[in-house]
């Protein structure tokens, strides 16, 4: 328990550099994200975890997203996906998992360049490598 805490706390000033940066100040609120899931589930019992992930701007952005999982899951719950982002829109990121003892499920998204992700006629935001990331308990009952 006191390791889950250690994480979640370094996982929070992770965060917390991450909007205290440069070049996220010179930025601003480029892409913005909510986690979906359960508060309380049953020892591994498959629940849905869902990573909203927003685009601010108006201009297309390829993102690269992460849902990782301090519980003991079943299975690996280190899933990456990367897609190209409408300007101005949401997409939900679907993850079915079954956590075993309670800790924190952690999405972040960064703007990246990925080849041919977004279509060649989308105008594609410039700035890469802004990052940002939001976190949730889970308690196992």
């Amino acid at each position: 328990k006191r390791f889950l805490q250690l994480l979640s706390a370094l996982h929070l000033i992770f965060c917390l550099q991450l909007g205290t940066s440069n070049a996220q100040e010179d930025t601003g609120n480029i892409i913005s994200l909510s986690l979906k899931s359960p508060q309380n589930t049953t020892t591994g019992e498959s629940f849905w975890v869902v990573l909203m992930i927003t685009n601010n701007k108006d201009e297309s952005m390829e993102v690269r997203t992460h849902l990782v999982s301090f519980t003991k899951p079943k299975g690996a719950c280190n899933f990456t996906y990367t897609a190209c982002l409408c300007g101005q829109c949401t997409r939900n990121f679907y993850y079915e998992v079954a956590a075993y003892e309670s800790g924190t499920i952690k999405g972040t998204a960064e703007v990246v360049s990925a080849e041919n992700i977004c279509p060649d006629d989308e105008v594609v935001y410039p700035e890469l490598g802004y990052k940002a990331c939001v976190e949730k308990p889970v308690t196992v009952v």
